[in-house]
């Protein structure tokens, strides 16, 4: 604990996130899943065919199961039994863009490390086949994405989703539309423009439908500016860099009460980040003094004597969800960047990951650091003794891994502080993918 400081807190996060999209879109069994060998995996190395015709890659991943992890004799998976067969968009599109996003890392391993590399093509080819799903099975009459119920009759075993609701977000549409750009960036086929071209189409739907934009609630929008963010970062097109624009100078106008209702912890940490975010790619200046303003007010938010988040809370116990930590973690941490990491604000994020992530237990289990034969370990991949990273790099010592603990390493979607005995208590363990997925990509997407 004492050798925490920022720069390994986001080593730290990144290896929870990269290791968890593996473990639950390799091994879970949380969702619909397609054999290996019909994946058609493009320029993988031969060395590692055995070990990926073990897998069970996710074709979707469903709402919810238990994080209980049992061993079948052919490694760790999700209680089948447990799952709540729901597919819901954003979910599934927060998946889809952790694993290209994880493509790309693992292809920076090509002339490295061969077992590492193979991950970027069974990345790639596992995000083709999801994407292709989206489209034949999660959409409704009006071609819109929609969230579904899993209704398959396990004996007839041919697919069948009923709409779960008829309404759809647009935020749900311009994450998708983000995948579907990104995925043509990186295929070098001649199907990229298929998937250009219908991402696109999304695109010209915002352009259409752009004053309905402004109708929707302030987190549909905070998380619709998110998606425009990411959006923008990948296909650098003038017209959403339009609509990203508005979007953030809308939010502006309703965000001033952030200190007097931070019930909506989570919201306004992901505003300000979209604020940094938002700066980055218009390079308007009024963005990066929203963001500033935003996350000075958040920054008062913490309370020095008890090292947490103050909430108004007139209970006993105060509740913090997954995402009010983690997106108030990473709004800090980017915000301290900016700032050029004073020495504060490192012991600040310091404090807030020890109180809110360790001891919460609000991770269920953290993967492994690897082993010292791994490329990994050490700084610049270079294998020299000379560049062994600490092992507080990837993990805290005395947190268990997930097959010691048979835990999957995941989010528990609440926990609850009580100030008067100055302790967590675990609400009720589940894995909600919708939080999960969020969480793991605004990690991938920020830290990579």
């Amino acid at each position: 604990m004492n050798t925490l400081n920022k720069s390994n807190i986001k080593c730290q996060l990144f290896h929870l996130s990269k290791e968890a999209m593996k473990s639950i879109t390799l091994h879970s069994k949380c969702g619909i899943t397609i054999p290996t060998k019909e994946l058609k995996i493009k320029n993988i190395p031969n060395i590692d065919i055995n070990i990926i015709h073990s897998f069970s890659p996710l074709l979707c991943i469903y709402k919810k199961a238990n994080p209980k992890l049992v061993n079948d004799g052919k490694g760790y998976h999700m209680e089948e039994d447990t799952i709540k067969k729901e597919v819901i968009v954003s979910a599934n599109a927060y998946m889809t863009l952790s694993l290209l996003e994880l493509c790309e890392y693992y292809k920076g391993f090509k002339a490295i490390d061969n077992r590492k590399y193979t991950l970027s093509p069974l990345y790639l080819a596992m995000a083709k086949n999801q994407l292709d799903f989206y489209a034949s099975y999660l959409r409704n009459e009006e071609g819109v994405f929609v969230d579904k119920k899993d209704v398959t009759d396990s004996i007839i075993k041919d697919i069948k989703f009923e709409d779960k609701k008829k309404n759809f977000k647009f935020s749900d549409q311009a994450l998708l539309m983000a995948a579907y750009y990104k995925y043509s960036c990186l295929c070098d086929d001649k199907d990229s423009e298929i998937y250009k071209a219908f991402s696109l189409d999304i695109l010209n739907m915002f352009i259409r439908y752009k004053n309905s934009l402004y109708d929707t609630s302030f987190e549909e929008l905070t998380k619709l500016c998110f998606a425009f963010n990411v959006f923008y970062e990948y296909s650098q097109l003038p017209e959403a860099q339009i609509i990203l624009w508005d979007l953030c100078e809308f939010q502006q106008e309703s965000i001033v009460s952030c200190v007097s209702n931070n019930n909506k912890l989570d919201f306004y940490s992901l505003q300000a980040i979209n604020y940094m975010l938002a700066y980055k790619n218009t390079n308007i200046f009024k963005f990066k003094e929203a963001a500033d303003e935003l996350n000075q007010k958040l920054f008062t938010l913490y309370n020095s004597d008890l090292g947490t988040i103050s909430k108004d809370c007139k209970k006993k116990e105060v509740t913090y969800s997954a995402l009010e930590i983690i997106a108030y973690l990473l709004s800090m941490i980017l915000y301290s960047d900016e700032k050029e990491n004073l020495e504060q604000d490192d012991l600040f994020i310091t404090e807030i990951f020890k109180r809110h992530v360790i001891d919460s237990n609000i991770v269920l289990s953290w993967p492994e650091a690897p082993d010292l034969e791994d490329v990994e370990r050490y700084r610049n991949y270079s294998n020299m003794s000379e560049d062994l990273l600490d092992e507080v790099n990837f993990k805290l010592a005395h947190i268990a891994g997930p097959e010691s603990c048979e835990l999957a390493p995941i989010f528990t979607k609440y926990v609850n502080f009580n100030a008067k005995k100055d302790e967590f208590t675990q609400v009720k363990s589940t894995f909600d993918s919708s939080v999960n997925m969020f969480i793991f990509f605004l990690i991938i997407h920020l830290l990579k």
